[in-house]
């Protein structure tokens, strides 16, 4: 685990990870939870942020420097 992040109305976990992705988990996160997973850094993600209305996930790329804005849909 490189990084999390909670949403705003708690209900959301982004997790970012070593192997370049980041996973999607719904709060609460019980033990065999599936997370969605993504992938767009050429490396891990260093920094993840939802917005204010929890609509976006912003993740700045470690390595690559980069910053990728995500849509949050349920």
């Amino acid at each position: 685990m490189k990084s999390v992040e909670r949403s705003k109305g708690k209900d959301i976990f982004a997790v970012s990870d070593e192997s370049n992705y980041i996973h999607l988990y719904r709060n609460p996160i019980l033990e065999g939870s599936k997370s969605k997973a993504f992938r767009g850094h050429s490396n891990n993600a260093g920094r993840l942020k939802f917005d204010a209305k929890d609509q976006k996930l912003f993740s700045v790329g470690a390595h690559d420097r980069t910053i990728m804005q995500w849509k949050v849909t349920n």
